[in-house]
């Protein structure tokens, strides 16, 4: 099992949505408190590491204790379009 920074955000916190790098406005009065600081971070990262890609985070519950958290990331590199995806599942008892 991989533990990253996804896996300090307490279990209410993992709101369900869609957040995107791209639009993610950091300060405004709908965001989810936990994620906000994740979504900066995660922007923050892609401008150093892939400055024309975005990073879309989708938090769903997919069983009555279980989360899943996706991470879909899309960069333009050498007139291609490169993916990586990320599937994490948090159970409400591994959760802090």
């Amino acid at each position: 099992d991989r533990e990253g920074r996804i896996h300090e955000i307490p279990w209410d916190g993992l709101e369900e949505g869609v957040y995107d790098t791209d639009t993610f406005t950091e300060g405004a009065t709908n965001n989810p408190e936990h994620l906000e600081a994740f979504m900066v971070e995660l922007r923050e990262a892609m401008e150093v590491e892939l400055p024309d890609g975005v990073a879309m985070l989708t938090v769903q519950i997919w069983q009555r204790e279980l989360k899943r958290v996706d991470l879909d990331i899309t960069w333009p590199e050498g007139g291609e379009e490169h993916t990586f995806k990320q599937h994490t599942y948090i159970h409400r008892s591994s959760a802090p």
